[in-house]
């Protein structure tokens, strides 16, 4: 009995001096989840009026978290040795240890509880209470190893064991989760355990929940923390991943920039510096830092290390060709990549199938595109692949668009995607100008969940195409939302520009008036201020505000000196001029209108001018006008009543060659010349020595008229011709049937001096003096009594009377002593 009993006495010794030997580490083997998930290519939204781009390479999943070394969260890593003298407690408690030391994890958890329950104040139950736990956890157990956990957090707020069953169990909760019950847990670990690594994984997963709460500032403060501990720092290079990651989502990406290039040159090992190149490339592209994307990304591909992030640096440098329109290199590029891996080669595909549509290769992007979706069915490439297709389609005018939208609209696809494929089939309608077609289905997108930016060229197209189809009432209303709901939109002056011609069209002059206005005075730079400033000119003129016409064509004119609308503007400022009677300033524009659209202004210009010259009374500028009129090719007849100036202006000035050139052109026009007219014609070409014309002339002058005095007048002129022609018989005829007519007055003097002449020119001097002083007894006129005088001097000269001579000098002298002699009748 003795050594029975003996033998019982050393289990508990042999037990305590289990409990004394080092316990193994445990490994914290729990991967830690993705942030948030791995993003994937955007869906390209439809650009109408731009080649459509790739989408970018996919941005790897958020880095890997690494791994937390062993941890040895038992805080007694070997067991007190055991007195000789040990209590049933102490022997209880030790026995326990014992087995946990032996990792008899099942043998030992129910000892630990039977210790926990035998005794409710025992000095080891904190202790007792974590071992516990980890018996239950390493055996699979985790509710009761949760559940053990929490009674020690709960029940102590000190102790050693504090910490480390606060980290336990925050690790079951963020794996479940549960963030915001995690964040406590672990703060209160980081502060309780002594080891630094230990204090180090918690900080670090501390900030893993923040940011999976969403507060990224407060999680990039514990991170930039942990990269300034350098040693023995496992997640240094981590949270230098996860700040640089925050920083890029927060559109800071220059600053993320920067800790990627820090990684790139400080990582801990190659791989991560592998990784830092590949993602500072990807940054770098999205910074339009092309060339440094190339060299990082090239680099990276050079390092051994590179593993997983080959295919995205690859991606990465295709995707730098395509945005740099390096369409050919891209092609052969993917053509030569042999390395890529399956899971890469479909987005690569994509991208060489886009380049080949840039460069206009249809059939071969449509190969790519076909060869994606049945390679890759499943992916999102194939998806994006099918989306293409239907582009290229598009771009290439080719009919089968609409056909091929409908079809992959009957394949259901996610709501956004089906709101751009519908916007591209109203596109392809517009395309080709069926606005009737185009307006229902771009209508229909106003519902829709495309981007904003899509949803608002689809209303303005929508606008367009109610005022394509003629529907003025439409386009004022799609174009009064659009200006109301993008007030800032690159199209604002255009929808402007197109409400106000709606409202002209109908005839709300006043509305349109204000949106030209507005264009004017607010869209200083937009193409379409030199439209509004013609349109609104011409409104202004349809209104008969003649000012206000003529001021916006002159800022049209002083704004836009090379615009398209010169010759119309130049035509209505002129015109304004000369319906004000300001003939003078209206010359110059209307001479500039003509010049510069001949087809359109030059017959009214022209016209105009003339009036202005002829009302201005410029004889030698309206004549040249005239000129120019006529070997232009004018098409209309030049005024009637400015040939007749013109000929008769230059009649009284003697220029007789005009004169009849004028005039001439009058009298060939049926029912424009009056008698007189050819009357002037006939004294013209007789003043010119075109004594035959002016025969004919004047005899169709003298068959239209037979009133006395126009007869007499006309043939006193035929006589003049007929004297010039030789014919002194006609001549005196004409003379004497002329002063029958008119037997006294000035006609009669005047025939008396057409036979005087006719006297003279026989060589019958004396009766020619006789016949000129009976002139001056009839008649005293100041113009012809002098002149008829002097005529009688000079036959008397002529005949050799001398005496009589100088008594009819004496007597002109005497009454007419401001007259001036002719030289050749100078004494």
């Amino acid at each position: 009995m003795a050594g029975w009993r003996g033998t019982m006495r050393l289990i508990p010794a042999a037990l305590s001096l289990l409990a004394c030997l080092p316990l193994s580490a445990q490994e914290i083997r729990r991967p830690l989840p993705v942030n948030p998930s791995d993003p994937k290519p955007p869906l390209v939204p439809f650009q109408p009026d731009k080649p459509v781009a790739t989408p970018r390479p996919a941005a790897p999943s958020a880095t890997p978290r690494p791994t937390p070394l062993p941890l040895p969260l038992d805080p007694r890593p070997s067991m007190p040795v055991p007195g000789s003298t040990a209590t049933p407690e102490q022997m209880q408690i030790d026995y326990a240890n014992g087995l946990y030391t032996r990792k008899m994890y099942d043998i030992a958890a129910p000892e630990f509880d039977k210790y926990l329950r035998l005794y409710p104040t025992g000095t080891e139950r904190q202790p007792a209470l974590f071992r516990l736990a980890e018996c239950y956890r390493i055996l699979g157990n985790t509710n009761a190893a949760k559940a053990t956990y929490d009674a020690l957090v709960s029940n102590y707020s000190t102790g050693e064991f504090l910490g480390p069953a606060a980290y336990r169990l925050a690790d079951y909760l963020f794996d479940e989760k549960k963030y915001a019950e995690a964040l406590p847990l672990y703060r209160k670990a980081s502060v309780r355990v002594k080891d630094p690594n230990v204090s180090n994984s918690a900080k670090f997963n501390m900030a893993r929940c923040l940011e999976a709460m969403r507060e990224s500032a407060d999680a990039r403060a514990i991170y930039e923390d942990l990269i300034l501990s350098r040693e023995n720092n496992p997640f240094r290079d981590a949270s230098r991943f996860a700040v640089a990651q925050l920083l890029a989502d927060a559109g800071r990406k220059a600053d993320a920039l920067k800790h990627l290039q820090a990684l790139a040159t400080e990582g801990s090992s190659p791989g991560v510096k592998a990784e830092a190149l590949v993602k500072a490339g990807l940054l770098e592209i999205d910074l339009d830092q092309a060339p440094k994307a190339t060299a990082d990304l090239q680099r990276a591909l050079k390092l051994p290390e590179i593993g997983r992030w080959k295919d995205i640096a690859q991606l990465g440098l295709l995707r730098l060709l395509y945005q740099a329109e390096k369409y050919k290199p891209l092609i052969d590029a993917y053509s030569s990549g042999k390395d890529l891996s399956a899971e890469a080669r479909p987005e690569a595909a994509l991208l060489a199938a886009n380049a080949h549509r840039q460069l206009g290769h249809y059939q071969e992007a449509r190969d790519l595109y076909d060869q994606i979706m049945r390679e890759s069915p499943n992916t999102i490439y194939a998806k994006e692949a099918q989306y293409e297709r239907l582009v290229s389609l598009y771009t290439a005018n080719d009919p089968a668009v609409a056909k091929a939208v409908d079809d992959y609209l009957a394949q259901n696809p996610d709501s956004q995607r089906r709101d751009q494929i519908i916007l591209l089939k109203a596109e392809a309608f517009f395309k080709q100008h069926d606005y009737a077609g185009a307006t229902p289905i771009y209508a229909s997108l106003q519902k829709s969940k495309l981007p904003p930016n899509l949803k608002a060229d689809a209303l303005f197209k929508l606008g367009w195409c109610f005022s394509e189809t003629q529907l003025p009432a439409g386009a004022i209303q799609v174009f009064t939302d659009f200006l109301n709901t993008y007030p800032a939109h690159k199209l604002t002056p255009t929808a402007l520009a197109q409400r106000a011609l709606a409202y002209q069209q109908e005839k709300k002059f006043a509305e349109a008036l204000k949106d030209f206005d507005w264009l004017i005075t607010k869209f200083s730079t937009a193409k379409e201020r030199e439209l509004a400033l013609q349109q609104k000119a011409l409104l202004l003129g349809q209104q008969q505000d003649n000012n206000g016409m003529s001021a916006a064509f002159q800022q049209l004119l002083m704004d836009y000196p090379k615009t398209a609308a010169a010759a119309q503007a130049n035509y209505w400022i002129g015109w304004a001029a000369f319906e004000a009677k300001d003939y003078k300033n209206a010359i110059a524009p209307l001479d500039a209108a003509r010049k510069r659209d001949k087809d359109q202004f030059f017959e009214r210009a022209a016209l105009r001018i003339l009036l202005a010259h002829y009302n201005l009374e410029e004889k030698d500028a309206l004549a040249g006008e005239v000129d120019n009129y006529t070997k232009s090719g004018g098409k209309d007849k030049v005024p009637a009543q400015i040939l007749r100036w013109l000929g008769m202006r230059f009649l009284a000035d003697k220029d007789f060659a005009h004169a009849e050139k004028y005039l001439a052109l009058l009298t060939v026009r049926t029912g424009d010349a009056t008698a007189d007219d050819w009357l002037n014609l006939g004294r013209s070409q007789a003043g010119a020595q075109q004594f035959a014309e002016a025969s004919k002339s004047l005899r169709v002058y003298l068959e239209g008229v037979k009133e006395p005095f126009p007869r007499a007048s006309g043939l006193l002129a035929l006589g003049e011709t007929q004297l010039g022609m030789r014919q002194f018989d006609d001549a005196q005829k004409s003379a004497e049937q002329a002063c029958a007519l008119q037997p006294e007055g000035t006609l009669n003097a005047q025939g008396r001096m057409l036979s005087g002449d006719i006297e003279n020119a026989r060589g019958n001097f004396s009766r020619a003096a006789t016949v000129f002083r009976s002139v001056a007894v009839i008649v005293d006129d100041p113009a012809l009594t002098p002149r008829a005088l002097e005529k009688a001097y000079e036959a008397l000269k002529k005949a050799g009377s001398d005496k009589d001579a100088a008594k009819v000098l004496n007597e002109l002298q005497s009454k007419y002593p401001e007259y001036q002699l002719r030289a050749a009748a100078t004494p």
